[in-house]
């Protein structure tokens, strides 16, 4: 069902079903809107500033449509105390399960913008996941800054609409980012949605591990004997700095383990579970291997947001569900010496990964507190974070 906005009559009545559309003189009241209703039998129009609309033939746009090919759009509201400050370059996701709006949609998504809400400037975008016959839309778009009560529109229902573009503009700011969605096996089936090529190729994986229930969309259950997924050695992957790992993991048992490596054993970086604890391992030049671990174990069974980094300063910190978790940072602000050698997902020197893993993700950035608290709360909770209003459609 759809929300309609009824026009106020001269004598201040609001339109029922009995009085609407406007009868004879009604259509130029003085004030066009006077309250809401839901009304299935009649195909209307919500739109936002409801000045002197033309009901039966639509005439009256608002002034910030962004494009009439788009015949349906829903304005999104980040909610407050979700954003402790303003982020620039946001990857905002929208997790819609089971709305019945998107069923206008391409089948693929192809349609699908997000635009700001004087509808000039569109946003990159990628589509994890569209379909339509269920109403399911699972998109990452890089919003310019976002804070507490933001607002931009998601717009759709246009069948002849081409692509929004590749998804390399939601994460410029990264080295690599994994959804772990596929669906097939084969060199290079594990895609980076980056642009820099990262992919990988499982190994030892079957078609059956694919198909775990992932923290957003699918993820790979990797049942922690000999299976892992090779990435190819990209100079991109070089880090030397700043770095920031991350992932949303499930452990039902666990005494180590890989998530992401581009390690010799002597020269490069690890992002791992050892002794329970999620661990960063860097190997830097000249003074060799330092790591930092959390203080929490992992183990319980139940999807966390784990992360790792090392900033400017040369701290080693690990953070849980949003939140610092260190049991130590030793300050190492030597640069991390270039393994030069494949990286890999799930797997190296400290063991296989017994789990699900979803959204591995590795940039050169040491992402801030504030940040990782915003994506924490994006991620773990779509529906606390933002709020997405019934559509507003136009003829």
């Amino acid at each position: 069902m759809v929300r309609h906005y009824f026009p106020q009559s001269a004598n201040g009545e609001v339109a029922t079903n009995s009085n609407f559309p406007p009868q004879s003189g009604a259509e130029n009241a003085s004030s066009p809107v006077g309250g809401t209703m839901e009304y299935e039998d009649f195909v209307g129009m919500e739109y936002e500033d409801n000045d002197d609309m033309d009901y039966e033939s639509g005439a009256n746009i608002p002034t910030n449509w962004f494009d009439t090919d788009f015949k349906q759009r829903n304005l999104i509201t980040i909610n407050s105390n979700q954003v402790p400050s303003t982020q620039i370059d946001f990857p905002f996701l929208l997790n819609e399960i089971s709305n019945s709006d998107f069923n206008v949609m391409n089948s693929n998504g192809d349609d699908v913008r997000f635009v700001s809400v004087n509808g000039v400037t569109v946003f990159d975008v990628e589509i994890e996941e569209a379909d339509n016959s269920s109403g399911d839309l699972i998109a990452w778009a890089k919003i310019p800054s976002i804070s507490d009560v933001t607002q931009f529109y998601v717009y759709y229902n246009n069948p002849s609409a081409s692509s929004a573009g590749t998804s390399t503009g939601v994460w410029s700011n990264y080295k690599a980012v994994y959804h772990l969605n596929q669906s097939v096996l084969g060199a290079n089936s594990t895609i980076d949605s980056t642009g820099n090529n990262n992919d990988g190729t499982p190994q030892n994986l079957l078609i059956g591990d694919l198909q775990a229930t992932g923290k957003i969309d699918g993820g790979i259950n990797f049942p922690g004997v000999d299976e892992e997924i090779d990435v190819v050695n990209n100079g991109s992957l070089n880090i030397v700095n700043d770095i920031t790992l991350e992932a949303w993991i499930k452990v039902p048992i666990a005494t180590g383990g890989c998530m992401f490596q581009r390690s010799t054993g002597s020269a490069g970086y690890r992002f791992v579970i050892f002794d329970l604890r999620v661990f960063l391992v860097l190997f830097t030049t000249p003074t060799g291997g330092v790591s930092s671990g959390g203080a929490t174990d992992v183990n319980d069974d139940t999807f966390h947001h784990v992360l790792a980094r090392r900033n400017s300063s040369g701290d080693l910190e690990i953070f849980l569900d949003g939140v610092k978790d260190n049991a130590v940072t030793p300050n190492r602000t030597e640069p991390i010496a270039d393994s030069a050698t494949l990286a890999s997902i799930g797997g190296d020197h400290f063991g296989f990964f017994n789990g699900i893993l979803d959204e591995v993700r590795v940039t050169n950035i040491a992402l801030s507190n504030d940040f990782i608290t915003t994506q924490f709360n994006n991620q773990s909770s779509p529906s606390s974070f933002y709020t997405i209003s019934s559509a507003q459609i136009i003829p």
